[in-house]
Order: C-alpha cells, then structure tokens, then sequence
C-alpha cells in the first residue's frame, strides 16, 4: 500500500508543470526600474531632451504592472528598456502613443525579456525633429481608391478611403501601407507604396508574431495592433529612400536607433550579428559614470555620439548593457584617444610658441 502511494506521489511529481516565475510586486517592479535613472537623467540632461524622470518611470511602472508577461522578464531588461526610452528620446505617455515597453520571450535563453518598441506615431515624431516634414502614412484596404503619381518634381498620390466597408473583412482584405513625406531643404515629396504582400512577409520574419513551433502569439503587437505594425514598417521601409537627403545629424541618429532598437523587439535579442548573453554581468553605475567622466575629457564636439559608437563595437546600444568584462577595454580605449589629444596639443603649443631669442 505504502509502495503504491509512494509511487503515486512520484508520478504526480514527474508530471507537474515548471512552475512559472513569480509576479513582480509594484515595489519589486520600482527597484528594477530605478537602476535606470543615472544613465536616463544623464542622456535628458546632455541631449536637451523633453523628458522628465518622474513621468517616464510612472508610465513605465504602470505599464509593467498591467502586463503579465512584463512583470516576470529578467529584471535588468527593464531598467534596459527605460534607458533606451531617453537614448531615442520619445515618451512613454499612453496619449502620444510614441512607444512601449513590451515582452518578448527569447527562446536560446528560455526567458521573458522585456525591449523598447517604437509606435509608428513615434518614428513619425523623430523623423519630424530630424527635418522631414509633412508625413503622412496609412494602410490601404480593396475598398478603398488609391493611386500613385511619380515624376521628376516628386511623387503624388489619392487615397479615398471606402468609410461604408468594413476593414479586414473578406470582402474588404488589406492590400497595403503608404508613407508620404517631404525633404529637408527642398519641397519634394517622397511617396513609398508598400503592398501587402511584403507587409506579411515581415511579419512572418518577425520573432515576435510566432513561437518556434509556428504558433500565432496572441500577445504580439502583429496581433494588438496589425493596422499601427504595418504603418510602422512602411515607415522604416521609406526612410530607406530619405537617407540621401538628411543630415546625418544626432537627430536623425535617433532616429535610426529608435529603428534598430524596433528590429531588436521583433527578432529577438540579437541585432546585426551580435549576441548579448543576458546572464552576463553588466557596468555597474559606478563604472558607467567612470566611463562618461573619462570620455569627457577628450573633449569631443559630441561625446554621447562617441559613446554610442562605442557600445556598437559591442553590439549593444547603451553603457550599461556592456559586459563588465569589457571595462578595462572601453577605459584603454578612451586613454588611447585621451594619449592622441594631449601629442596634438603639445605639438601644437610646440609650434606656436615664440622663439627663443
């Protein structure tokens, strides 16, 4: 009798499923996030950006808090996703509807990570700061009338939206997404058409429509929000086509970071062949705020433009994603350049020095 029960009791042992993590408690959710704040204060402070702590930690917290999947990613992802918020420098404000932070399962890691997401409202305000105006964008149903101009003074287009049908039905299928926009330093209009067809090929390369076993995620943003994902890539398809015609300034850059940091949330954690391994120690503030402070003394015209450059060297997109192993590296790195400075200006305090009688 003993032997059977014992042999019951194991069996249910054996088919028990992995428990999963704990919730995060609001208090647990603010420690993870306030790592934050040196780095995110830091950005706002020396970008001139909009953005007041406060705030953006209060959207970011209740966003957490009412997401479940938010409330068990690996707890340095969030402060990751806060930071990158001031690095692009959008709002997490529900009403602008610039950006989110998300969850996205990393299947090599076997955990919920949580990532920044550009809003195509977003990218919309970015492209804005950066010059590029009158932008206009939408997604195009059969019902609806729309047509294409080109020619040498720009292109034209009509969009007649059918307000009687009934989008997405089958009568009614989506057949594509349009970006409209004017260039910096001119008056010419740029129209990108993007059908359908290449709209649902990037979302089927996106990580977070489907698991690996080809499963729908019913908390992907392809699922939330299908009208804003497909703008949102017209969007980053045209600005191919703007490139050419901006100014490769820290505006645009932002830009393009809010772009990249988007790939990320859809593919996953790995970014243009890089890996970052997310059980890897990190800079500490203490070593971040070493780090600014020495780089600071090269005297650079932009030394968070130095920065980021040097955190792409490493596949990632702010000092405290770093690996702590780098530390002594990314120190060498700016003694060498700090080494190159002081020559320059010894020789040339050498070279404008009076003769000696």
């Amino acid at each position: 009798m003993g032997t059977v029960m014992a042999q019951q009791q194991t069996a249910t042992k054996t088919t028990q499923a992995p428990q999963k993590p704990k919730l995060f408690t609001v208090n647990e959710v603010t420690n993870h996030l306030v790592v934050a704040r040196p780095v995110f204060e830091t950005v706002v402070r020396k970008e001139g950006l909009p953005l007041v702590w406060d705030s953006e930690f209060a959207f970011a917290r209740d966003l957490v808090m009412a997401d479940e999947y938010l409330r068990r990613v690996v707890p340095e992802t969030l402060a990751s996703a806060l930071r990158n918020i001031a690095h692009v420098g959008l709002t997490l404000n529900p009403i602008k509807q610039h950006c989110k932070i998300i969850a996205r399962w990393n299947r090599d890691s076997g955990v919920f990570e949580a990532h920044f997401l550009a809003m195509y409202r977003g990218l919309v305000y970015l492209a804005t700061q950066a010059g590029v105006y009158d932008i206009g964008t939408d997604v195009v149903y059969k019902a609806d009338e729309f047509t294409v101009g080109r020619s040498s003074e720009g292109d034209t287009f009509s969009h007649k939206i059918n307000v009687y049908a009934v989008r997405g039905s089958e009568d009614n299928p989506f057949i594509g997404a349009w970006v409209a926009a004017r260039m910096p330093h001119g008056n010419e209009r740029k129209v990108e058409w993007v059908p359908a067809a290449d709209i649902y090929l990037m979302r089927e390369q996106s990580d977070s429509y489907k698991d690996k076993e080809g499963n729908v995620r019913k908390n992907s943003p392809w699922v939330k929000w299908f009208d804003e994902q497909a703008k949102k890539s017209a969007l980053k398809r045209a600005s191919k086509r703007w490139e050419e015609a901006m100014d490769l300034d820290t505006k645009w850059q932002r830009f393009q970071t809010a772009v990249d940091l988007d790939h990320k949330a859809e593919g996953g954690i790995t970014v243009d062949g890089h890996a970052t391994v997310v059980d890897e120690p990190k800079l500490t503030i203490e070593q971040c705020a070493e780090i600014e402070k020495k780089a600071l003394e090269l005297r650079l015209k932009d030394t968070n433009k130095y920065l980021l450059k040097m955190c792409a060297a490493y596949g990632v997109e702010a000092l405290s994603e770093v690996p702590a192993s780098k530390y002594k590296e990314v120190l060498e790195r700016i003694a060498v350049g700090k080494a190159e400075l002081d020559k320059r200006e010894a020789e040339a305090k050498k070279k404008h020095a009076p003769a000696k009688a």
